[in-house]
Order: C-alpha cells, then structure tokens, then sequence
C-alpha cells in the first residue's frame, strides 16, 4: 500500500481530547503539521470513545514516520532523556506496541462473579495494565 503525500493518515488514537491536543502540539513543535479529528463526538459523549476508536490524532503521509517517532520520544521521555521501563512502570505507555491508549485495571473480573453470587459489592484489588490497541496486559 503506498500512501499519497498530502493524504492525512492517522498515527495514534486517544482517549481524552486533552492528549491529543499535548500530541498535536508537540507534533507541530517538532515542525509536523498534526490535526485532532472526532474530539467533539468524544467530547459530547464520552461513552462513545472506544467505540468510534477514540480521538484520532492525524498527519500527512509523508509525516507519518517522523511524527510517529516524535510520539515515541514524547511518551517514553524520562528526566535523562532516555526511553526506558521507568516511564512504563508509571503506565505511560505500552511495553509491548507504545501506544499511550492503555488503561489499567484495579479489580479483578472475578469480583464481578462474586458479586453477581452473593448480592453485596467486592472488590478483588489487583494492579494490572492493558494496552487499547494490542491487547497486551502487564503489571
């Protein structure tokens, strides 16, 4: 698939609008030129985000690469200027894909059942991590 220079493609969906917005800045920062496509359908409902694949930050063709690079740096940036696991640790970003389209997960489904059986909320704490767009889950 080749991908025509001017046609905008996406390189990186969102949750919040506020995140897209810091990527889209930063972008143009580093001299891409970066718009945030679907923050009012979000916005006027929050619940739909996953379901149209959130806030989708976009760039030119010929950009892609170089945007794509400069979200990986932006995301994974400590204070020595390295990517390293102390930023995903945090839950910044994905150790498997990068992506910063992760969430975590503070009980386990199992509470679900428990609660489902004996009529009363429990909560089964866990900290576990998934990542929105590979799948991968980490602690």
């Amino acid at each position: 698939m080749q991908i025509n220079g001017d046609a905008m493609v996406t390189v990186e969906s969102y949750r919040d609008p506020y995140e897209a917005h810091l990527a889209a800045g930063y972008l143009e920062a580093g001299g891409v030129f970066a718009e945030v496509v679907d923050e009012n359908m979000v916005t006027a409902d929050w619940l739909l985000s996953q379901g149209i694949g959130g806030v989708k930050l976009r760039v030119r063709g010929v950009d892609a690469l170089r945007a794509t690079d400069l979200l990986r740096d932006m995301r994974c940036r400590d204070s020595d200027g390295d990517c390293s696991t102390a930023a995903v640790k945090e839950g910044d970003c994905c150790p498997a894909c990068g992506s910063t389209a992760i969430f975590p997960r503070s009980y386990s489904p199992w509470s679900l059942l428990l609660m489902a059986v004996l009529l009363i909320p429990v909560f089964i704490p866990r900290k576990k991590w998934r990542c929105f767009d590979c799948g991968y889950t980490w602690r």
